[in-house]
Parts: structure tokens; C-alpha cells; sequence
């Protein structure tokens, strides 16, 4: 992705509630990425992460978009 469109993107995350940056503390080397499947070690290389309290919200992406833009 291109770093102008990467940055819009991850505002657009932020503004939607979703905790974009590092990890702090929780680096994973080679070897332990190995040993998890390809789900696990997106999650662990991810930059992302959506608060545990607010996994069950329903999300209206049209209503984001709107008031995003």
C-alpha cells in the first residue's frame, strides 16, 4: 500500500474506534512465529488491536465512512 493511502487508511481506523501503533512489550522473534499458523502470526505482527470490550459491538461501516469523510 502506498504511504499516503496507508495513512488515510489507518485514520479512518482510528476514527473508528480501533487502536492503531506498536505493541509495546510484545515483539515476536522468528522462532516463535514459527510455531503459530498464519492467523496467529498476523494477529502478533499486526499494528491494529480492537479493545476486548468492544469486540461485540455491532459496527455500521456506511455510518464511519460518512462521518469520517
Amino acid at each position: 500500500m502506498e504511504p499516503d493511502r496507508r495513512e488515510v487508511f489507518m485514520r479512518y481506523l482510528v476514527y473508528g474506534g480501533v487502536d492503531v501503533g506498536p505493541k509495546m512489550f510484545t515483539g515476536v522473534d522468528e522462532q516463535e512465529l514459527q510455531q503459530l499458523d498464519s492467523e496467529q502470526a498476523l494477529i502478533a505482527k499486526g499494528q491494529t488491536n480492537i479493545r476486548q470490550e468492544c469486540t461485540k459491538l455491532i459496527v455500521d461501516f456506511n455510518a464511519v465512512v460518512k462521518g469520517y469523510l
